[in-house]
């Protein structure tokens, strides 16, 4: 009986649950924005795919920011709210700079197993490509998590 009302206590946890909302509403809402006429980089985007605006990423870990403000005693001045601003500034430079140039390394090591006799070139996997987010799409995220947040805050 016990594991069960952890998993309750897990699931009534806001700073579990509003990053867990921020991240599939934002992943609900690249599909609208495409559907609307958005430009995306994929052709068919899928549901679960990093990239895209918005970034899931940082509305995640805007929320996660905003609703450790929100819950801690000692709101902005607590400790674990400083070490979530952090969090989020990694997830975002990550965001933004890392896998972008991960992208780019990945399309010159495509270009060259493309150069190799096609024998040896069917023992190599292509390496995905995924640019990293622009700042448009970092501001779409940052803007949808806080007011997602926001509005979860205000109604629970």
């Amino acid at each position: 009986m016990e594991i069960w009302e952890t998993i309750r206590e897990i699931l009534a946890n806001k700073v579990v649950i509003f990053p867990l909302v921020a991240y599939f509403t934002a992943q609900i809402l690249k599909l609208v924005l495409r559907a609307l006429g958005y430009p995306s980089r994929k052709e068919h985007p899928f549901l679960l795919e990093s990239g895209g605006m918005p970034s899931a990423h940082t509305a995640v870990v805007t929320a996660l920011v905003l609703t450790v403000g929100a819950s801690c005693a000692d709101g902005v001045r607590s400790g674990l709210f400083g070490v979530s601003v952090v969090f989020a500034a990694i997830v975002i430079y990550d965001a933004i700079y890392v896998r972008g140039r991960a992208d780019r390394q990945a399309v010159v090591l495509n270009k060259i197993v493309d150069l190799f006799p096609k024998l040896k070139r069917d023992k190599f996997k292509r390496l995905k490509t995924q640019e990293g987010h622009t700042y448009l799409e970092i501001a779409g995220g940052v803007v949808w998590g806080i007011i997602l947040t926001l509005f979860l805050l205000w109604v629970t």
